[in-house]
C-alpha cells in the first residue's frame, strides 16, 4: 500500500482545490462588479440630492435677499 507524504498529492485533492480556486475567482469578480455598480448609484444619487439641496438654498438666499432690498436686481 502506498502511503503518500504529500497530502494534497492526490489527483482528487488537486481537482477540489483547482474546483475551490475557479469557485472563488468568480465570487471575486461578481463581488467586485456588484460593488462597482452600486458605487456608481449610490454616488449618483448622493449627487442629486446635493444638487436639488443646493439649488433650494440658492432660491432661499436669493428671495431673503430680495425681500429685504427688492431694487437688488
Amino acid at each position: 500500500m502506498r502511503i503518500n507524504k504529500h497530502f494534497f498529492s492526490s489527483l482528487r485533492w488537486k481537482i477540489a482545490l483547482t474546483y475551490l480556486l475557479v469557485i472563488g475567482i468568480g465570487f471575486f469578480m461578481i463581488n467586485l462588479s456588484i460593488m462597482q455598480n452600486l458605487q456608481k448609484y449610490l454616488i449618483k444619487d448622493r449627487k442629486i440630492d446635493y444638487q436639488k439641496y443646493s439649488i433650494q438654498l440658492a432660491q432661499l438666499i436669493a428671495n431673503d435677499y430680495y425681500n429685504k432690498d427688492p431694487n437688488i436686481f
